[in-house]
């Protein structure tokens, strides 16, 4: 989906003491930040659309096809500036699937460079599409928000998940996209069911909000037909179908539990031989010690009894 952004982290602010004043967040703090991070969304894209229709059609560039690899150039350097010196986030080492599951954590302090980046990613086509940018600056603006709420740590990831569910509900077109994702994945332990009421709420906010609207969103790329009358024959394709999606998450879940266990024991494998490696060397050193010490002690006795068969033959001369 995308190189050079971060998808959405479940982000966290600096690390700040705790208070007693920190609680969960109530229910108009979870439909206020529904709101807040939709509408980020709205501005977000529609600033995005309107720069690649003012840059990319314009004249300047269409007459002079160098122009646009050069174009690519100058907005990847920017990406590139921008993680450098304002610390901007990148998917190297996380994704979708890590931001859900409150893996991945964000400081919203980079929330300038993020956005920075995020513009010139898009318009460069290092980013294909605006679903990573979104998510890491909707963490940025949950983590900010969080922390002027006073949110407590224990429910912090549900608050930052009801953000994203608002963004990213009301972008695809369906108010349970995020739901049976986070679903899916397990998140929220023991807070689950919290959680997920949390995900539902605002991610429906996040659905009206774009339909209401009339705000395009991903759902009507989708060139299928609508179907208008419900038959037998629809009922048995989708239980059909269904089932051959079973399999196919069956199998890319077995899929991926294998190579990741078969890549932990590769690593535990290599970890040992390197271990036997540095024991064999540890041996050799001692062995070629006790070696050395062994010689220079058979020097030294020998030289000792010539010295005594010399002293001897001296008193048998005299």
């Amino acid at each position: 989906m995308t190189d050079t952004h971060e998808s959405p982290p479940a982000a966290t602010e600096p690390a700040t003491p705790a208070t007693e004043q920190e609680g969960a967040p109530k229910l108009w703090q979870i439909v206020g930040i529904a709101l807040v991070a939709i509408i980020f969304t709205a501005i977000f894209l529609g600033i995005n659309g309107f720069l690649s229709r003012t840059i990319w059609p314009n004249d300047f560039f269409t007459t002079r096809r160098w122009t646009i690899p050069v174009g690519v150039l100058v907005f990847s350097l920017i990406v590139g500036l921008a993680q450098r010196y304002l610390r901007a986030p990148t998917v190297i080492h996380g994704g979708v699937v890590n931001a859900f599951k409150g893996k991945d954590e964000s400081d919203y302090t980079t929330f300038p460079g993020a956005l920075l980046s995020s513009y010139a990613s898009l318009l460069s086509g290092a980013s294909v599409g605006p679903e990573a940018p979104v998510g890491i600056l909707v963490g940025d603006v949950a983590a900010w928000i969080r922390s002027k709420l006073r949110i407590s740590r224990r429910t912090a990831q549900g608050f930052d998940l009801a953000a994203l569910a608002s963004a990213y509900n009301g972008i695809i077109g369906s108010p349970l996209f995020t739901g049976v994702l986070a679903t899916e994945l397990g998140v929220g332990g023991s807070n689950a069911l919290a959680f997920l009421a949390w995900n539902l709420l605002a991610g429906v906010i996040g659905f009206l909000f774009y339909t209401l609207l009339g705000l395009p969103v991903f759902a009507k790329y989708i060139s299928f037909t609508p179907i208008n009358q419900l038959t037998v024959s629809y009922v048995l394709w989708a239980i059909v179908l269904g089932f051959i999606g079973v399999l196919v998450a069956l199998f890319v879940a077995i899929s991926f539990r294998f190579f990741q266990t078969l890549t932990e024991r590769r690593v535990a494998l290599r970890q040992r031989l390197t271990a036997i490696a540095a024991t064999d060397k540890a041996v050799s050193r001692q062995k070629q010690a006790i070696d050395s010490r062994v010689t220079r002690l058979g020097r030294a006795n020998l030289a000792r009894r010539r010295r005594g068969w010399l002293s001897s033959f001296k008193r048998k001369l005299i």
